[in-house]
């Protein structure tokens, strides 16, 4: 057919798109705090601790973490240490995660308020769970490499 100028067809590889993120294992009591991604795009409604991209320093990470669970009634102490980090490369996504603990407290009045009644506040793609119900959840990818940082 006189086709072998143009066979094979090259397609064009996508550009790889380089995502700093700065990951929040973050306990209240004896529960995690975990955040289920939206039903559509990368990783669609899977399970993944608080985090935030884009952060390139360690404050950055941090204040971006408590805007996010202060939304969310709590408060957070955030552990300086680094306790996992990760590269994770998907076909046009490469993720450096950078993962540490927190403990955090409820905003409100924590003493007259129980873990059923905080998890009915929170909106439906968040929640808190024990440890050893980890197994039980779909994980987002390399989030799932993080659960053995849990205690």
């Amino acid at each position: 057919h006189k086709d072998t100028d143009k066979l094979p067809v090259r397609i064009k590889k996508t550009k790889v798109v380089e995502v700093p993120l700065f990951v929040g294992i973050l306990q209240y009591e004896d529960y995690y705090l975990l955040h289920k991604r939206p039903n559509r795009g990368l990783l669609r409604s899977m399970w993944e601790f608080p985090s935030v991209e884009m952060v390139s320093t360690f404050d950055e990470g941090e204040r971006g973490l408590e805007e996010l669970v202060k939304e969310l009634g709590f408060e957070l102490a955030l552990q300086p240490v680094l306790v996992k980090e990760i590269t994770h490369i998907f076909s046009h996504r490469k993720w450096f995660m950078k993962a540490f603990r927190g403990d955090l407290t409820y905003a409100g009045d924590a003493k007259n308020i129980t873990i059923g009644a905080i998890q009915k506040q929170l909106p439906k793609d968040w929640m808190l769970i024990k440890r050893d119900e980890f197994a039980n959840y779909a994980w987002a990818g390399p989030h799932g490499k993080l659960t053995e940082m849990a205690k």
